[in-house]
């Protein structure tokens, strides 16, 4: 999960979204395995943004908030299902 800089926990992971990488953002952390798999469907040609909600295969993601979450990140382009030069990085083996 993304969280911002104030949040005092942050879950381990391995691929991490700084200030750096994302410019402009206040949205710091690592990417959880759920946001990585959104941005890996949409890589993929598989997700789609239809009256402002993220559908993946065809039906609307359970997570609500996954496509204002990774745009404000800097992740996905606002409004679309389409990655960033960040969001492509981010899904990159390290």
């Amino acid at each position: 999960m993304l969280t911002s800089r104030n949040d005092p926990q942050e879950p381990a992971m391995s691929a991490t979204v700084t200030p750096s990488t994302v410019l402009g953002t206040d949205v710091t952390g690592p990417v959880s395995p759920r946001d990585r798999a959104v941005l890996a469907a949409v890589a993929a040609g598989r997700a789609e943004v239809r009256a402002g909600a993220l559908l993946i295969d065809g039906r609307y993601s359970a997570d609500q908030f996954a496509l204002a979450r990774l745009a404000r990140a800097g992740l996905l382009t606002p409004g679309t299902a389409r990655l960033t030069a960040t969001g492509t990085r981010v899904l990159q083996p390290a």
